[in-house]
């Protein structure tokens, strides 16, 4: 059967800064099986876990 996505989500949010926002931020994630991990995992366009 291989892995699978039990549940996904997908937030947007913005942060405050010298009374400023920022740009609307949208991150996409997924609940996998236990044992999936450890493994490369890439979220988004700058944070990356190995």
């Amino acid at each position: 059967k291989g892995q699978s996505i039990n549940h996904d989500a997908i937030i947007s949010f913005q942060l405050s800064t010298n009374n400023r926002w920022s740009e609307k931020v949208t991150v996409s994630c997924g609940v996998v099986e236990n044992g999936t991990f450890p493994g490369d995992i890439c979220l988004g366009q700058t944070i990356y876990h190995q």
